[in-house]
């Protein structure tokens, strides 16, 4: 609903422009010829106008004298709206009217569009509209409130549908749910995609057939006084280009008389030729059906002009309808797409808990427990000890269950809590900079403090991380970036801002840590599971969602409330993880006899003695330099913080500013996906991080040289968006590959790291952290 109202009152507002901007136009040539505002023809006009339109209530010529009425007809609660509004501010002053979907209910609300009338010197009066009421939300909500019970039943039955098919195909029920629950997804996206076909296409037709009815009445009056349009009038086709010229989707407009065709005027890279016209007049007079061959590409318009034989014939092509409706349609589908990603997880939790439920417990280990400890030298010992270990755990409220489940919970919380700051990629740069625009203080400042304080905690963190509670370190670090964006919601304040983003950065730095060290607890116990690779797929897919969901949201909801809400999935997160989550019995209490190695690790575990050990690694310092810096450097300081602003100010929408970032995580996940069995080996981690390196500067290059490519390329000859297309499209290849050559690093560079020698000393969380 809230896509429809970005599109479709812009159209609507366009059309009411359209019809009062050529009697404006029309009214503006008279008073400079000598004729007076008061000419009572202008009255007239204005009041044919309004009465042959489906959009307009009233329309009125007033003198500047007489603008007092204007102020004495007009209510407090209406709102002057301009010609010249896009749809974005349009958004701020027309009512959405969400009650609508559910009743029948008569929107009272009125808009005035007031167009100023000039002499040849200077303003003398004002054309003045007054709307229908609820022309932007009525066709909105009689397209969509008979879809609604619809989407409601099939969404509350599909449990009930599902719950009976579980109970006929029990082998098959983990497939059966997901399957049918995805459906559901593809299914109401279908339904909703249709209705906007619909919506959109109704609407491009009135406007045509409007233009059309317009045109026709202008023409008619000098046949009422006897004029012949072939013979006595000339300029008929400059008239007909001043027409098309208001409304940008129409591509033809043709005088035809008797079946002949007299004057036209028609758009660049469209056909002009006899045949192509007689076609269309073939159309208007029955003798072909609407939609045979050439003609299914345009929507025909045709208008006769009383009984004087003449027609005005007006065409909008299909391709005009279809790129406004790939825009809506696209959001729509990447909406979904985000949607489905966060839902499937918490399908994925279901299905765990409902395998857990079905289970009977046992207090003998699980087949995965029996597996893990075969590869000990003393297994009936360390199984001893286990059982031991077992009954402690219950009792502190840690994990004894299989780590498979525990991997399931735990994937949805970092989903969501990585979701809760993407959200706002998309617009925060751009919103920064309009916040920091009167401050001596750069929006980069904003930023840099936000990955100072991430990268500061992470150390600390892996500290943590070794010795107390993972869960509770993840609602700690989960209600630190909800706070930090709570603020954001109900403050301004260039110093409040910076604290904000400083504690969000905590917070973030701390929850990665936490999960991080949570999935190698499970890798541990798992061994086909990977941490890396489940920690890079869950934050990458978890940022596709939240730029996607984010850049939708801002343009309807604003930055505030969209801050609000990603505080709210935060907060969330935080009771899920109380409920939820359950701490690891620690692995180290496992009874073997330590060999002196091991002895010394232990007696040497304290914070600076752990930096020293990591600092005098050369194989890890390298890897961090030449492969950490750069990746982290490129990814928080172009992707992140550069791009935004780049795209902004090639004047692309928000929505399609957070589509083109997804493409980064999307080549993340593909590459992810792929690399896993590669990167299990030191020398394949090594050769993948040399290749990543390699993909990266490939990427940045030809994102970089995007503003070069019109000294390379004859782009004089492309139309300006052609040329925009393009350099939009080279942005989303070197934005892709940049993605899938961080694929390649993100989860073998953990896996490279974690396998050194002081790895085995100080603790893989630490070394990860570090």
């Amino acid at each position: 609903i809230g896509e429809s109202y970005r599109v479709s009152p812009a159209l609507s507002l366009t059309n009411v422009c359209n019809q009062a901007e050529l009697l404006k136009s029309a009214i503006d040539t008279r008073l400079k010829l000598g004729l007076p505002i008061e000419y009572q023809g202008f009255s007239a006009r204005a009041n044919n106008m309004a009465i042959g339109s489906n959009e307009i209530a009233r329309a009125s010529v007033l003198t500047t004298t007489r603008i007092d009425e204007f102020a004495f007809i007009k209510p407090q609660s209406d709102v002057i709206l301009s010609c010249d509004m896009d749809s974005k501010t349009l958004l701020k002053y027309i009512h959405m009217d969400w009650q609508g979907l559910l009743a029948d209910e008569a929107n009272e609300q009125n808009y005035f569009i007031v167009l100023p009338l000039v002499d040849q010197f200077s303003q003398v009066g004002s054309l003045v509209i007054l709307t229908e009421t609820g022309l932007f939300s009525q066709a909105i909500t009689e397209q969509f409130r008979p879809l609604l019970p619809w989407v409601l039943g099939i969404v509350l039955c599909m449990p009930l549908i599902i719950f009976a098919a579980q109970n006929r195909f029990k082998k098959h029920s983990e497939w059966l749910q997901k399957g049918m629950y995805h459906c559901t997804f593809l299914v109401v996206g279908l339904l909703i995609i249709h209705n906007q076909v619909l919506l959109y296409s109704q609407q491009i037709q009135s406007q045509s057939q409007s233009l059309a009815k317009s045109l026709s009445e202008r023409l008619e009056a000098p046949g009422k006084m006897g004029f012949d349009l072939e013979s006595d009038l000339n300029g008929l086709d400059e008239l007909l280009t001043i027409y098309r010229a208001k409304s940008p989707d129409i591509s033809h407009v043709y005088l035809v008389q008797n079946d002949r065709l007299l004057h036209q005027s028609v758009a660049p890279s469209y056909r002009d030729d006899d045949a192509h016209a007689q076609a269309f007049i073939a159309i208007c007079n029955a003798i072909v059906p609407k939609y045979d061959g050439l003609t299914s590409d345009y929507i025909t318009s045709c208008m006769n002009l009383g009984a004087t034989g003449y027609q005005v014939m007006v065409l909008t092509p299909w391709d005009k309808v279809y790129a406004k409706l790939w825009n809506a349609s696209r959001n729509i589908l990447v909406l979904f797409f985000a949607s489905i990603l966060i839902s499937n997880l918490f399908l994925n939790v279901l299905l765990s808990v409902q395998k857990q439920i079905g289970e009977p417990h046992s207090k003998t280990p699980s087949k995965l427990q029996k597996t893990s400890a075969t590869h000990s030298s003393n297994a009936d010992a360390e199984q001893d000890y286990r059982e031991f270990n077992r009954g402690l755990a219950q009792r502190h409220g840690q994990v004894v269950a299989d780590p498979l489940h525990a991997l399931q919970l735990v994937r949805p919380l970092y989903a969501l809590g990585v979701l809760m700051e993407a959200i706002n990629l998309a617009f925060l740069p751009a919103y920064f900079s309009s916040v920091f625009a009167t401050s001596d203080v750069s929006v980069s400042n904003a930023f840099g403090l936000y990955f100072v304080c991430f990268a500061a905690i992470l150390i600390p963190a892996g500290r943590w991380a070794e010795q107390h509670s993972l869960k509770r370190m993840m609602w700690f670090a989960l209600a630190c970036s909800s706070a930090g964006l709570l603020g954001l919601a109900f403050t301004q304040d260039i110093t409040t801002i910076l604290l904000l983003r400083a504690l969000a950065g905590i917070g973030q730095g701390i929850l990665f840590i936490a999960v991080q060290s949570y999935l190698l607890e499970i890798e541990q116990r798992a061994k086909s599971v990977s941490g890396a690779q489940q920690l890079v797929m869950g934050f990458n897919m978890s940022t596709v969602s939240g730029a996607a969901i984010g850049g939708l949201l801002m343009p309807i909801l604003g930055e505030q409330t969209v801050f609000f809400l990603g505080a709210a999935v935060g907060f969330a997160c935080v009771f899920y993880t109380m409920i939820m989550i359950k701490d690891f019995a620690r692995e180290p209490i496992i009874a073997e006899q330590p060999n002196a190695d091991e002895s010394a690790s232990k007696q040497d575990k304290s914070f600076q003695n752990n930096v020293k050990q990591l600092l005098g690694d050369m194989e890890l310092n390298r890897t961090i330099l030449l492969v950490g810096f750069p990746t982290k450097a490129l990814f928080a300081g172009v992707l992140i913080f550069v791009m935004p602003m780049l795209l902004k100010e090639m004047s692309l929408a928000t929505d399609l500013i957070g589509q083109i970032l997804i493409f980064y995580y999307i080549g993340v996940l593909l590459t992810t996906a792929s690399v896993k069995r590669i990167a299990q080996g030191q020398g394949q981690a090594s050769l993948l991080l040399f290749w990543g390196c390699i993909g990266s500067g490939l990427g940045l290059m030809i994102i970089g040289a995007q503003s070069y490519f019109e000294h390379f390329l004859p782009m004089t000859a492309w139309s300006e968006s052609m040329q925009q297309n393009f350099v939009i499209g080279a942005i989303v290849l070197g934005v892709l590959l940049v993605g899938l050559a961080h694929g390649c690093i993100h989860a073998p560079v953990v896996s490279h790291v974690v396998q050194s020698n002081k790895a085995k000393l100080v603790g893989k969380a630490t070394t990860a952290a570090y």
